[in-house]
């Protein structure tokens, strides 16, 4: 009686068929964690500047007064005052008329990677950078201001351009968010 077996030859090949295999599995899972980690980092970097810019523009938008200082690092703000007493149509607090100030100083800052809060000192958005990340873009490493005051039409506008970052093992990702919005009470 013969025994059936498998030859040196045959298991050989086997083997290297099965590292090919497992080889090429490997591979598709690095590349695909990879692939995760570079979406999370972007989702993460695209988050934090979307969070603080919509924080600046929901601060800023009612203002009565707007200034851009520190080259365009610092925006400070003034809101208007209400009225002292509640409207009998609507229920609520009107703002005053004549349209003033109600005389507290606000603010919003960059500094280091950080948009702040002046008024409270709370973090509003971490890991933000002010250097231009793109290398196709006409101004690749240099500093971008995150406020700007501009025009639409005749009313008092203000950019806020913030570009979050986010530092992976293949190295740092960016993403940018720029909105434009009208300050209603500034004339």
């Amino acid at each position: 009686m013969r025994r059936r077996a498998f030859s040196l030859t045959e298991l050989l090949v086997s083997v290297a068929l099965l590292g090919l295999v497992v080889g090429g599995a490997s591979a598709l899972s690095i590349a695909g964690l990879r692939r995760y980690a570079n979406t999370q980092a972007d989702v993460d970097a695209t988050q934090e500047a979307t969070l603080g810019a919509q924080t600046v523009v929901e601060a800023v938008r009612q203002a009565v007064s707007v200034q851009i200082q520190d080259g365009g690092f610092r925006l400070s703000y003034e809101l208007p005052a209400f009225a002292p007493s509640i409207d009998p149509t609507t229920g609520e607090r009107e703002l005053a008329d004549p349209l003033r100030s109600d005389g507290v100083a606000r603010s919003f800052s960059v500094t280091g990677d950080r948009l702040i809060d002046g008024t409270t000192g709370r973090v509003v958005a971490r890991g933000l950078t002010t250097v231009d990340p793109d290398p196709d873009s006409t101004q690749y490493g240099q500093t971008v201001a995150p406020f700007q005051l501009t025009t639409i039409g005749s009313r008092r506008a203000i950019t806020v351009n913030l570009i979050g970052r986010v530092d992976t093992p293949g190295g740092a990702r960016y993403a940018r968010f720029k909105t434009t919005f009208i300050v209603r009470n500034v004339q």
